[in-house]
């Protein structure tokens, strides 16, 4: 093998290594580690954003897609409640439904909000679905926001919860060997 055939093979493996490895299947955030669906794709936060990560949920062809972000945050459930209802019009605030889940001594809220979704420094957008989720982490909260277009907003509930179920239950449990 000549010289340059090596180094068209070392540029090739390395190329390839970096495209593996660029879409982390899963992310750590706080003492929390969720593993990203299949489908899903890892995308870096913009840095002028306070997400700490975020995922793309793509729908097949079409241009359309759910955001998954991740934030620290200092507001308990109804606190972030309240604030997510501000999003949306009075009319489409009225959707709001809340869902508790408890796994080990961690208690799980799921808020979900439907409609015009206007987020900060952004034009409003008709036909959004808004999916909420709060979870106590020490002292503070971690919220997950999954937006975008209803449809698949709804269409990527199922593995949301699976998601953070997933990472609350192991962190549970991890606290109850100790």
């Amino acid at each position: 093998m000549t010289c340059k055939s090596l180094v068209a093979c070392a540029v090739a493996f390395f190329v390839f290594l970096s495209t593996v490895h660029s879409d982390p299947i899963n992310i750590v955030v706080e003492d929390l580690t969720f593993n990203r669906p299949v489908t899903w794709k890892w995308d870096p936060p913009n840095p002028q954003s306070p997400a700490i990560s975020r995922f793309i949920v793509p729908n097949g062809e079409s241009k359309y897609v759910a955001n998954v972000r991740f934030y620290n945050a200092v507001r308990d459930s109804q606190g972030a409640a309240d604030l997510w209802r501000g999003y949306f019009s009075k009319e489409d605030a009225s959707s709001l439904r809340k869902e508790m889940k408890t796994i080990g001594k961690c208690k799980i809220a799921y808020i979900y909000l439907q409609g015009t979704l206007t987020l900060p420094a952004e034009k409003p957008t008709a036909g959004q679905g808004f999916v909420g989720v709060v979870i106590p982490c020490g002292d503070k909260f971690l919220h997950i926001h999954c937006f975008g277009q209803r449809e698949l907003v709804e269409k990527a509930i199922p593995d949301l919860k699976n998601m953070v179920d997933t990472a609350v239950r192991e962190r549970e449990s991890d606290l109850e060997n100790k």
